[in-house]
C-alpha cells in the first residue's frame, strides 16, 4: 500500500509517496507550465508511481491567504482545484483500488505532528523520517510537507 501526501500550489506544489511501512516510495513536483496545473501529467506521474499498488492520497485543505491579489487567488484557487480533481478520480476510478482521499487542515496534520508552522522545521523534520528522499535544499519544503502529510496519515 501506498500513501501519497499533496502539498498543493501551482508553481510549488509537490506530492511525496511512502509505503505503508512508513518508507520512501518517491517524490516530485506537481507539473505545471506556470499558469496551471498539467493534469493529464500529474495524473500519468500518479500512476506511474503507484504502479498497480493499493494506495492513499491525502491533501492539505489550502486557502487564499490575506493579502493576496485576486489574480493570484484565482490561478491559486484554478490550481488547488486541478490537484484535487486529479486526486479524486484517481480514487474513484481505479479497479484495483479501493482508495481513500482524504483532506486536512494544516493546523490539524502539524499540531498532532507536532510541527510549527515553519516550513524549514518541517523540511528539516522530513528529512531525518525520509534521508533517502534527498530534502537537502530549503526550497524542498513543499516535498517535505507533502512527505509529512503522507507520514500523517499513516501514523493517523
Amino acid at each position: 500500500m501506498l500513501i501519497i501526501g499533496v502539498d498543493p500550489g501551482l508553481k510549488s506544489g509537490a506530492w511525496g509517496a511512502i509505503t505503508h511501512q512508513g518508507k520512501f516510495a518517491g517524490c516530485g513536483d506537481i507539473p505545471h507550465d506556470d499558469t496551471r496545473i498539467l493534469g493529464k501529467e500529474f495524473k500519468s506521474v500518479l500512476l506511474n508511481m503507484i504502479d498497480g499498488r493499493d494506495f492513499e492520497i491525502i491533501t492539505e485543505d489550502v486557502h487564499s491567504m490575506p493579502g493576496q491579489g485576486l489574480g493570484s487567488t484565482y490561478r491559486f484557487g484554478r490550481a488547488v482545484g486541478a490537484i484535487e480533481a486529479v486526486c479524486e478520480a484517481l480514487t474513484s476510478g481505479c479497479p484495483w483500488n479501493e482508495g481513500a482521499w482524504h483532506i486536512v487542515s494544516p493546523q490539524r496534520w502539524k499540531r498532532d505532528m507536532d510541527l510549527t508552522p515553519d516550513k524549514e522545521y518541517c523540511r528539516l523534520v522530513a528529512q531525518s523520517l525520509f534521508p533517502d528522499a534527498q530534502l537537502t535544499k530549503k526550497k524542498d519544503h513543499n516535498m517535505a510537507e507533502a512527505f509529512s502529510l503522507a507520514f500523517y496519515r499513516d501514523w493517523e
